[in-house]
């Protein structure tokens, strides 16, 4: 499945390391139907970007995410730096408000 132009990460609802982590897996069209650990989804992200890049990643409640669920916020922002170091060019923003 390619990745569309502008994606949003909405983590308002997050309330389980599931949620955020099928949102991010559903956000880059990523199948479910797996466990994912950080390390695997990263890999699968990272091999959806390579083939289809988007514009731009929006990412809304991080910090309320970093506040609930710490490694989950730590997770996501992982995975942004290894987004950013395979394109640099790539507008990624955190909202700090909704």
């Amino acid at each position: 499945m390619a990745v569309k132009d502008d994606l949003t990460l909405d983590f308002e609802y997050g309330r389980t390391p599931l949620f955020v982590r099928q949102t991010v897996a559903v956000t880059f069209g990523i199948p479910l139907g797996q466990e994912f650990t950080w390390d695997s989804l990263t890999i699968l992200v990272c091999n959806a970007v390579r083939a289809s890049p988007p514009r731009s990643i929006s990412v809304l409640s991080l910090p309320y995410l970093g506040v609930v669920m710490p490694d989950e916020a730590e997770g996501v922002s992982f995975l942004l730096r290894a987004l950013r170091e395979m394109h640099p060019t790539l507008d990624i923003s955190i909202a700090l408000n909704r």
